[in-house]
């Protein structure tokens, strides 16, 4: 008896996982199912998933409580200054968002001392992994003399992770929060507030937006880089700079009439000038039985304000 090959056909199957899963303290957000036309960057889906919250500054927080780590692909990358990620990451790379909670980030603690704190873990789609990704926008208008121009490249490997931001512009655009500090209650002694960016924080009569009368030349840059040493150890690397020439021009004219018409006149100018630089360099290693962390940081902050 002969047998004679068949090919037979299987029916389509699509898998679908739920928007939202529990595993173990770690739920698990599935990003494809919170995205909405108009979504680009990760901050835009960060914003819609449920019990996390994004400040106007950039800040993220779960349940009322700032987060106390954002790791991407469980790597310690940004530090304190995550908005660099969460601004710029490209949405289509990133596939979920963990949230670890009651997260102790000290392997030495857990056991010991409980955090009532969630992190974020950002897991990428297979596509963007081991190899270089991100994006280029630029605008130039040579009539108006105006510019607005961004970078934005990362590789996420698994031994090392590298991630490169750059934006600048004239067109009236506060690029201070790119590189602010957020308060981390774990390392409280490192924490060093620097100064305040462009003048809008000063301009309270203005009721337009910022972009139509502020005259200004911003640039925000970083460049963060990590490395696995080994198992527990890592050395990270990260160079911020922020700088911004901020002008402001405001003239009123007010005429009075009657038998002595009057007119009166004011006119208000400030100039500052803001430069930011923080270079850190930070060995850490940590385990369930030993944790080291060193950290080498300089902070230049400086600020000059004309007035006239």
């Amino acid at each position: 008896m002969l047998l004679a090959p068949k090919q037979v056909q299987l029916k389509e199957v699509i898998v679908k996982l739920p928007p939202i899963r529990k595993q173990g303290d770690t739920l698990v957000y599935n990003v494809g199912s919170f995205l909405q036309k108009g979504d680009r960057h990760l901050e835009d889906v960060l914003k819609k998933l449920p019990g996390i919250k994004v400040a106007e500054n950039g800040s993220v927080s779960y349940q009322g409580r700032a987060i106390n780590r954002f790791y991407i692909e469980g790597q310690d990358l940004m530090g304190d200054n995550y908005t660099q990620a969460t601004r710029n990451m490209p949405v289509n790379a990133v596939r979920d968002v963990e949230v670890m909670e009651d997260h102790q980030p000290i392997k030495l603690l857990q056991e010991r001392k409980p955090s009532e704190s969630a992190a974020l873990n950002i897991k990428l789609d297979k596509g963007h992994w081991a190899r270089p990704f991100g994006e280029i926008k630029g605008g130039i208008d040579t009539r108006m003399k105006v510019w607005d121009n961004q970078l934005f490249l990362t590789q996420i490997m698994k031994n090392s992770q590298m991630l490169v931001s750059a934006k600048m512009n004239n067109t009236g655009k506060d690029l201070s929060s790119e590189t602010n500090e957020r308060l981390n209650v774990y390392e409280l002694d490192a924490f060093e507030p620097l100064p305040q960016g462009v003048l809008s924080g000063d301009i309270a009569q203005e009721e337009l937006p910022q972009e139509r009368y502020l005259h200004n030349k911003s640039i925000s840059t970083g460049l963060n880089t990590i490395i696995s040493l080994s198992k527990d150890a890592t050395l990270r690397s990260n160079v911020l700079l922020y700088e911004d020439h901020a002008e402001y021009n405001h003239a009123t004219s007010s005429y009075y009439g009657g038998l002595t018409p009057l007119t009166l006149e004011t006119s208000e100018w400030l100039k500052q000038h803001t430069l930011r630089l923080i270079p850190t360099l930070k060995y850490e290693e940590n385990s369930q039985k030993r944790f080291l962390s060193d950290e080498l940081s300089y902070s230049l902050g400086r600020s000059r304000l004309s007035v006239r």
